[in-house]
């Protein structure tokens, strides 16, 4: 197999530090990290999970928004 560099071990390393804030449900911190690491290590696989993370916690706050918002529950009624 191919030697994983450090910064690649580093990177990973830092991915299960924002999974972890993740499950923690610890959204904010779990971002910060996500975004640390696409800025520290670009074009590794643990960039690419990141921007996945950052996309998903992104969509995930609209979310709670829009749950809190009154047109909410019409859209619902919609399905949409």
């Amino acid at each position: 197999g191919r030697q994983t560099s450090n910064k690649e071990e580093a990177s990973i390393a830092q991915l299960c530090i924002a999974e972890i804030y993740f499950r923690n449900k610890s959204n904010a911190m779990a971002l910060k990290v996500y975004k640390e690491i696409v800025k520290k290590y670009p074009k590794t696989q643990a960039a690419e999970n990141a921007k996945a993370g950052i996309e998903y916690l992104n969509s995930f706050g609209k979310f709670e928004k829009e749950y809190i918002s009154p047109d909410a529950e019409d859209r619902k009624r919609r399905g949409f």
